[in-house]
C-alpha cells in the first residue's frame, strides 16, 4: 500500500490533457504546494498534467496560447504513463488538509492506497513563503533547458517592467500605461540615472507605446510564459503588473525589490526583507527606506 500525491490543477483533468484552467502563476502554485507536501509527508508523486486546452488565447488572440505542453520535465520519482492513469482513476482521494488533521479513511488501511490531492484554493502563496528557496531549486530542475535562458541575460544596472494586458485589467488604475510610465520615471528620478527599461508584456506595440517612447526601452521576451517568468525572476528592478501571479512568482523567485500598483500589494514575499515591496501610487514619491533598497541592488549588480 502506498500513499500518492497529485496536484490537482484545474477540474477537467483527463490524466494527459486538462481543458480548461489558469494561468501559469495560478497552476504554479498548487505545483508548489504539491512539491513541499510530497517531501513533507513522505508521498509519492504522481506527474502533474500540464497541457490544457483553452479556447480563450485562440479567440482574443493571444501571443501565449497557454498550452504548457513542452515546458516542464518530468521530476525524478513521479509516477507518469499507464501507471499514473491507473491510479487516477482507481485510487480513494482526499484533500491535503485531511491528511494534516488525521483524517483518513477506512480504505487505507485494507491496502486499498490513497491519493493526496493538493490545491492551492485560492491561498497564493500563504503556505509556502517559507519554501521558496526549495520551490525555486525544484522549478528549476523541471524547467527544459531551453526554456532557461532568460538566466544567463544581464539586467544588471537596469529595470524591468512586468505589463499584463490582454484579458487582465488592475481594477486601481483608470490608465495603466500611465501607472507604467509614472512608475519608470520614478525610479530613475530616485535613483539619479536613466537606467536602461527591459518591458516583458502580452500587449501589441501600439498599446505600450507610451512605455516603448521612454528612451532607454527596449521589448524583451524569450519564447514562453516559463522563460519569461525566469528572466523577469533575474531582473534588478521590477515594476510588477498587480494582482498578476506572474508578476509575484518573478517576485517570489528573484527577491528583488519590487513596485506594485496602489491597493495590489495584498501578500507580502519577503519574509526576510519585506520593506522591498512596495505599492506606488502616481504623484508620491518613494520612502527613503525604499530608495536605500534600489540603491544597495544597484551596487551589488
Amino acid at each position: 500500500m502506498a500513499t500518492y500525491s497529485y496536484a490537482k490543477l484545474s477540474e477537467r483533468d483527463l490524466g494527459l490533457l486538462r481543458i480548461g484552467g489558469t494561468g501559469l502563476g495560478n497552476l504554479l502554485l498548487t505545483w508548489a504546494e504539491f512539491v513541499v507536501g510530497t517531501g513533507k509527508y513522505g508521498l509519492t508523486p504522481i506527474a502533474p498534467t500540464w497541457p490544457q486546452f483553452k479556447l480563450g488565447p485562440f479567440a482574443r488572440n493571444e501571443r501565449d496560447k497557454r498550452h504548457y505542453r513542452d515546458l516542464f520535465l518530468k521530476a525524478p520519482g513521479e509516477v507518469s504513463g499507464i501507471r499514473k492513469l491507473k491510479l487516477l482513476s482507481t485510487l480513494p482521494r482526499i484533500p491535503v488538509a485531511d491528511l494534516a488533521n488525521g483524517s483518513l479513511p477506512g480504505s487505507i488501511a485494507n491496502g486499498r492506497g490513497l491519493l493526496v490531492e493538493f490545491d492551492n484554493a485560492g491561498a497564493l502563496f500563504k503556505r509556502i513563503l517559507a519554501d521558496h528557496k526549495f520551490v525555486r531549486s525544484e522549478l528549476l530542475r523541471i524547467t527544459r533547458p531551453k526554456h532557461k535562458t532568460g538566466l544567463e541575460h544581464d539586467f544588471g544596472q537596469s529595470i524591468s517592467v512586468h505589463v499584463r494586458l490582454g484579458d487582465f485589467r488592475v481594477e486601481s488604475l483608470e490608465n495603466p500605461i500611465s501607472w507604467y510610465v509614472g512608475a519608470i520615471n520614478e525610479v530613475r528620478r530616485d535613483i539619479g540615472s536613466d537606467l536602461p527599461v527591459h518591458v516583458f508584456s502580452d500587449g501589441d506595440d501600439a498599446d505600450l507605446g507610451p512605455i516603448l517612447n521612454i528612451r532607454g526601452t527596449n521589448r524583451i521576451g524569450f519564447g514562453s510564459s516559463i522563460a519569461d517568468m525566469w528572466a523577469l525572476s533575474s531582473a534588478n528592478i521590477l515594476i510588477a503588473t498587480g494582482g498578476s501571479t506572474f508578476s509575484k512568482w518573478a517576485s517570489y523567485l528573484g527577491r528583488m525589490p519590487v513596485i506594485y500598483p496602489p491597493g495590489t500589494l495584498y501578500q507580502k514575499l519577503y519574509l526576510e526583507n519585506p520593506v522591498s515591496e512596495v505599492e506606488w501610487r502616481e504623484g508620491e514619491s518613494f520612502s527613503s527606506a525604499f530608495v536605500e533598497q534600489l540603491q544597495r541592488r544597484l551596487v551589488v549588480a
